[in-house]
């Protein structure tokens, strides 16, 4: 199984590729969207990407919907592997662009490794990429993905403002 990881975090992407390539699974990797998106257009196919959400460049949303708008690649499994956006809502919203999973960092590599082999059986058997899609239209993604965003970057903010101050958030 050829595997595409999209993870600005160089540890991390790092680590997920040791774990896959260890365990016979052939990997290439991208430091955000953009890349990934190029990395596809030059010809490369994969089987499964899993891709950060919070990215600079390109982030994992834009990502995931580009992916799944272009025929080429609607048929490659997406999953998004966050420690950022961690909530029901984030879930929901990924789901909604297309992504078939969603995953919070961090994750124990037995863990990891069941989800990737469970994704493998899947793709032999010829599962329907489309059944864990929830339907939403295009307004409700843009309004989903602006709260997503506003959401983010005020506890950005609120971090920031905490740590020049000195003060302890809790």
């Amino acid at each position: 199984m050829r595997i595409l990881i999209v993870d600005d975090n160089d540890d991390s992407r790092e680590m997920l590729s040791f774990l896959l390539e260890k365990n016979s699974f052939d990997c290439m990797s991208a430091c955000n969207g953009k890349e990934g998106l190029e990395i596809l257009h030059s010809g490369e196919n994969f089987d499964l990407i899993i891709s950060d959400i919070l990215m600079p460049v390109m982030d994992g949303y834009k990502f995931c919907k580009s992916v799944k708008e272009d025929a080429r690649f609607q048929n490659i499994y997406f999953i998004f592997y966050t420690a950022t956006y961690n909530e029901k809502k984030d879930e929901e919203f990924s789901l909604s662009l297309g992504a078939q999973r969603f995953i919070i960092k961090p994750q124990e590599p037995s863990v990891i490794l069941k989800i990737i082999n469970d994704i493998k059986n899947e793709l032999e058997k010829g599962v329907d990429l489309n059944f864990h899609k929830i339907e939403i239209g295009e307004t409700e993604i843009y309004k989903l993905y602006s709260e997503r965003l506003v959401r983010e970057n005020s506890k950005s903010h609120r971090l920031l403002t905490a740590k020049s101050t000195n003060n302890i958030v809790v």
